[in-house]
């Protein structure tokens, strides 16, 4: 027995098989295709945003030489958690030079720079 729908789709019941007429098939095709095209483009954007370079701010009280096994430190456990120097983290290093009062400043400057994270 075999039944006729209105959209063009039939139904088998004694065979148990679902048939589909072209109309339906264009449709059904078309809604693949649209699937298919909004997961391909969700993974562009999402492959897009992780492409941004975080910016560190590093700030301390010394000078270069004297926090410079500090800074490597920093930059080396920062790599083994995927984040590697020049390619997805960029940083800016402002130094007091033992002058304290100098902090605030180099601090504010940072800040205008629109970092991501001070250290």
């Amino acid at each position: 027995m075999i039944k006729k729908q209105k959209t063009g789709t039939v139904w088998d019941f004694e065979s148990g098989l679902f048939r589909i007429s072209i109309f339906g098939f264009r449709i059904l095709l078309a809604l693949t295709v649209t699937a298919f095209v909004l997961v391909v483009l969700g993974q562009v954007v999402q492959a897009q945003q992780s492409k941004k370079v975080a910016r560190l701010g590093y700030l301390a009280s010394g000078s270069p030489t004297s926090e410079s096994a500090r800074s490597g430190g920093l930059l080396l456990a920062l790599r083994e958690l995927g984040y590697i120097e020049g390619q997805n983290i960029a940083t800016e290093y402002r130094y007091a030079e033992g002058k304290n009062d100098r902090a605030p400043q180099l601090a504010a400057e940072l800040v205008r720079l629109k970092i991501d994270i001070i250290v």
